[in-house]
């Protein structure tokens, strides 16, 4: 059967649909079916950025956390939004699978995976359409997606409603647990570098130690009024290096007006 009666099906004939393809399980089944939802959910989400108004929109603010602009900056967002849908699917769908299996549940991984799967673009594409047009409708994507959920629960593990229900608290428990603990390690790797980028360069360096220059020695030889303090190309020969800003220059040291020759 063509996916797309198949997604058709899982909608209007959900039951029924879910033990017709039990038999067709298979985990390769179950990541295609993942990866077309995620290419649904990159096309929302890039849509939804480019929806918004120029001052409220989030391209801004992706810019100014991962550093790339114009169509860097779309590729690289359409790439993580695939592979957080792509993945993170995967991983919800293995926790809850997981205990399933500590409720009780019959079900094998490629049946569990794959009849979750099946819904994966139908319930994508259509809370991808309420959330561009009436954005508070996306909630009805979520209830048709927790009712699919369950059905498939029913059908590959026996379960009943209180089975499916402790299931989805106690992943939905371990999830958040992870989402948390993924959100703090952002938060405090941005705070790190705000703090890095807000200190003055010279926090860790050494103070810079000003030396005062040693004079050179200072001999004069004949009369110091044939010295002069001002540079007029002329070193008398009665003027040492000392004395004079033209002798001082010609050694190769350093005239200070009022201060003499310094090395």
């Amino acid at each position: 059967m063509p996916h797309w009666r198949v997604w058709i099906d899982i909608l209007l004939n959900t039951k029924p649909t879910l033990a017709q393809e039990k038999t067709n399980s298979t985990t390769r089944g179950a990541a295609v079916q993942y990866a077309a939802a995620g290419f649904v959910s990159t096309a929302v989400i890039i849509g939804q950025a480019l929806m918004l108004p120029p001052e409220a929109s989030r391209l801004d603010v992706w810019n100014q956390i991962i550093g790339l602009e114009g169509t860097a900056l779309m590729t690289a967002l359409a790439v993580g939004a695939f592979l957080f849908s792509f993945l993170g699917t995967f991983l919800a769908n293995s926790i809850t699978y997981a205990f399933a299996k500590l409720l009780g549940g019959s079900g094998d991984y490629a049946t569990h995976m794959y009849l979750s799967s099946l819904y994966a673009v139908p319930v994508s594409v259509l809370a991808g359409i309420a959330i561009l047009t009436v954005p508070i409708f996306g909630l009805a994507g979520f209830i048709l997606q927790a009712y699919l959920s369950a059905l498939a629960l029913e059908e590959t593990h026996g379960f009943g409603l209180l089975q499916v229900g402790f299931d989805w608290l106690l992943s939905g428990a371990l999830l958040l647990a992870i989402g948390t603990a993924l959100l703090a390690g952002i938060a405090a790797a941005v705070d790190i570098q705000d703090k890095a980028q807000a200190s003055p360069e010279s926090t860790n360096k050494t103070p810079a130690v000003t030396v005062e220059p040693t004079p050179a020695i200072q001999r004069v030889t004949g009369t110091t009024s044939d010295c002069s303090d001002v540079q007029n190309r002329i070193c008398p020969d009665a003027c040492a290096a000392g004395a004079d800003y033209d002798c001082c220059e010609l050694k190769g040291y350093r005239w200070i007006a009022g201060q003499g020759c310094y090395q």
